[in-house]
């Protein structure tokens, strides 16, 4: 069972990259997640990886099919830079074919959703990723304060 969201601890809303050329997905997505989360919208991949380095944000989603670069070459950008290694990215995406979804998960990609996605399947997987990776930057934290190494995320989103 997904878990629900657990915000509780960070005192702010827990903000969520959406990087996706379509306006009316960015819109509809912003508005289901309003509630919960601070949404942040990028229109194409590299305006993305710039906002993801910038702010940081605690999960990604992104659409495969954009203008310039793809989204399998923005997550495997994502992925490299250390500054956004660890945030989870989920695919969002209208590709339903297993080579995809693969092309997905071997970008680094936690998740890969097909678009429609309903809103009772869409956001307790985005609740889950989200709760996984303010653990693990929590851990990280103690870690450091420890002087330990950090943790770091498992690369099927473990």
């Amino acid at each position: 069972m997904d878990a629900p969201l657990d915000n509780s601890k960070q005192g702010k809303l827990q903000s969520i990259l959406i990087i996706d050329d379509d306006k009316f997905i960015q819109k509809f997505i912003s508005k289901t997640l309003t509630e919960n989360y601070h949404p942040i919208c990028a229109s194409d991949g590299q305006e993305g990886i710039n906002t993801a380095t910038e702010q940081q944000p605690d999960v990604i989603l992104l659409d495969v099919e954009m203008p310039g670069m793809n989204g399998y070459e923005v997550c495997d950008a994502l992925k490299q830079n250390t500054t956004t290694s660890s945030i989870p990215v989920i695919f969002l995406s209208g590709k339903t074919s297993t080579r995809e979804k693969m092309l997905g998960y071997e970008a680094g990609a936690v998740r890969f959703l097909t678009k429609p996605c309903e809103k009772e399947k869409f956001i307790p997987k985005l609740n889950k990723h989200n709760n996984k990776h303010t653990n693990r930057k929590e851990l990280n934290t103690k870690a450091e304060e420890a002087h330990l190494k950090p943790t770091q995320p498992h690369p099927q989103g473990g």
